[in-house]
C-alpha cells in the first residue's frame, strides 16, 4: 500500500479530517486532550497530510512560522508541532520529504531573515531527527549551546510555554502530565543508549516518559543542512 501527500493549509482542514488525526494520535499518545490537540492545531499554519489508497489519513505533522526579533536581528522559526505517522508506514520517507520541501525550501529563499527549526521533543526518535539533517543543532552531547541559539530556544520557551518553560533545564514540564508516547513507540533500550545521541537526550529530559519536551533548535541555511538532504529533498 503506497501514500500520497500534500501540504494543506490548517484552515482548509474538515472536521472529519481532525477528528482521523486526532485519532491517530490517541493511537500512539497516552493520556491525550481533545481540547489540547484542538488549540495547538488551530496556533499551526500549515499541515502536511499522508494519505493512503482509500483517501485515508495515515500521517500528519503541523507547522508555523513565528517571527522575532533577537538581539536586533531579524529571526523567523519554523515551529513544528504534532506529528504521527502509523506504524504500517513508519518505513516510508514521503513525510520527510514533504517536510523538507516546505521547511528547507522556504528558509532557503530568504536571505534577509535569520531562519531557524525549533521542535520540541519527548521522544528519541524526533531528536534523532536533527543529527540526520544538520551539522550542527542544540542542545548536543559534543558541544555547549552557543551563546545566540540559548538566547532564541529561552524566548521561544517564555514565548510559547511561559508558565511551563524552565530556562534552567531547556525543558517545558507541565504542572500536570500531558499527553505522552505509548510503550512500544519509541522506547529507549540499552541498544539505543550506546547511540550518544540518545544516551543524551535520556539524561537532559529524563522526565520524557511523563511527556516533558526538550526544545531544540538548528539553523536553516544551506550550510548547516547536510548536502545529501538537500539533493533528496530538493533537488540541488
Amino acid at each position: 500500500m503506497k501514500l500520497q501527500g500534500g501540504i494543506r493549509s490548517i484552515n482548509d482542514l474538515t472536521e472529519e479530517e481532525k477528528d482521523r488525526i486526532y485519532f491517530l494520535m490517541s493511537c500512539y499518545y497516552k493520556n491525550m486532550s481533545r481540547s489540547v490537540f484542538d488549540n495547538d492545531l488551530t496556533e499551526k499554519k500549515w499541515v502536511i497530510l499522508l494519505k493512503d489508497e482509500e483517501e485515508i489519513i495515515q500521517g500528519f505533522t503541523a507547522l508555523v512560522k513565528i517571527e522575532a526579533e533577537i538581539e536586533k536581528k531579524k529571526t523567523a522559526i519554523i515551529f513544528s508541532g504534532d506529528t504521527i505517522i502509523h506504524k504500517i508506514f513508519w518505513g516510508s520517507n514521503l513525510m520527510h520529504k514533504l517536510w523538507g520541501r516546505l521547511v528547507f525550501g522556504m528558509a532557503l529563499e530568504q536571505h534577509q531573515t535569520d531562519y531557524y527549526w525549533i521542535l520540541i521533543s519527548k521522544g528519541y526518535k524526533t531528536y534523532r531527527f536533527l543529527p540526520v539533517y544538520f551539522k550542527e543543532f542544540y542542545p548536543r552531547y559534543n558541544m555547549p549551546t552557543p551563546v545566540f541559539e540559548k538566547k532564541l530556544i529561552d524566548w521561544f520557551g517564555a514565548y510559547k510555554y511561559p508558565d511551563y518553560y524552565r530556562s534552567d533545564k531547556g525543558l517545558i514540564i507541565f504542572d500536570n502530565p500531558r499527553d505522552y508516547l505509548s510503550e512500544g513507540v519509541a522506547d529507549i533500550t540499552q541498544s539505543r543508549l550506546k547511540d550518544p545521541h540518545v544516551s543524551f537526550f535520556a539524561e537532559v529530559n529524563s522526565g520524557h516518559v511523563k511527556g516533558d519536551e526538550l526544545v531544540c533548535i538548528a539553523r536553516l541555511t544551506k550550510e548547516n543542512i547536510k548536502p545529501y538532504v538537500i539533493r533528496h529533498y530538493l533537488g540541488k
